[in-house]
């Protein structure tokens, strides 16, 4: 057998090896695999807990909608945290794309996601987290994407990938041979991305910002619910040796729940003065994406 054959068998194992492992978790999650491509290097993942919702954002987005990557949707779970980290156990050599429910990915967006992948390897191949979003500790917000719930663009283009020390949920990008997981016993569907850089980050691995523009199709919060809290204080006391650590929402956690509350007058002040509007979520995100100039 020479060289060539040698590898075209190799990688035909491989392939193998991943249709098991993905055939496997959909039998297990109960999913219907009628129509489901080749898995491909890639595979994204999303709690789910409306049909509606996910089939007018992501799973209406190109890439997703013509099967060139594959997607996995958890539906009515408890835990993000804890659905994410089943997901990582079941096929540890896959780049996962965890995303919420609402994201809608522009056209060619797994490509942009390649590209931003051999940017980092090339500097760090020991990378573990790349997120859409993020925040360095000194307070320096990184990352390029349309916010319904704010009807505005946050953030400007990345020029060439940033590191950050924490993360936004919206998109959060694994390395499944780094490693790292997320953490099960994180209650509900906050905090998660702030946990897993932190654990990445602590051991020495890298967590990035990349040029992943996305539209998160999301309503407007009133406030940072008894759920957000619950997480909030669940990292903080997880993390109490790392405080202060910023925060995409409320700035900065420093180990109490100040800033929480800090945030939460601030908001029903500015509710009350009429300073803030509240606004729902848009029944096409592909008009906003072409506006925007992401697609």
């Amino acid at each position: 057998m020479d060289v060539g054959e040698r590898n075209l068998m190799n990688q035909t194992v491989k392939v193998k090896v991943r249709c098991n492992i993905l055939c496997k978790y959909f039998a297990f999650s109960g999913m219907n695999l009628e129509g489901i491509g080749m898995p491909s290097d890639i595979v994204f993942v999303s709690c789910s807990n409306s049909s509606k919702i996910i089939s007018e954002n992501l799973l209406r987005s190109p890439d997703i909608s013509s099967k060139y990557v594959d997607v996995i949707v958890l539906n009515d779970r408890n835990s993000a945290s804890e659905a994410y980290a089943d997901v990582i156990s079941t096929s540890p050599h896959s780049i996962f794309v965890f995303a919420h429910q609402d994201v809608y990915f522009p056209k060619a967006w797994a490509e942009k996601l390649r590209l931003a992948i051999r940017q980092i390897e090339a500097i760090d191949p020991d990378w573990a987290v790349i997120g859409a979003y993020g925040m360095r500790g000194d307070g320096r917000h990184f990352g390029y994407l349309y916010d319904t719930s704010m009807r505005c663009i946050l953030g400007h283009p990345v020029a060439s990938p940033e590191r950050v020390s924490v993360l936004d949920e919206i998109v959060l990008i694994v390395r499944g041979e780094s490693g790292i997981t997320f953490d099960a016993a994180l209650p509900g569907f906050h905090m998660y991305g702030t946990d897993i850089a932190l654990t990445a980050r602590e051991k020495g691995l890298g967590v990035w910002v990349a040029d992943l523009p996305v539209v998160h199709n999301s309503t407007s919060i009133s406030t940072l619910d008894a759920n957000y809290g619950a997480a909030w204080r669940y990292v903080s006391r997880k993390w109490k040796k790392a405080m202060p650590v910023p925060n995409l929402i409320c700035k900065v956690m420093d180990g109490s729940d100040w800033p929480l509350w800090k945030w939460r007058i601030r908001n029903r002040l500015l509710l009350w003065r009429g300073k803030r509007k509240l606004h729902q979520r848009v029944d096409d995100p592909l008009p906003l994406a072409r506006a925007s100039g992401l697609e």
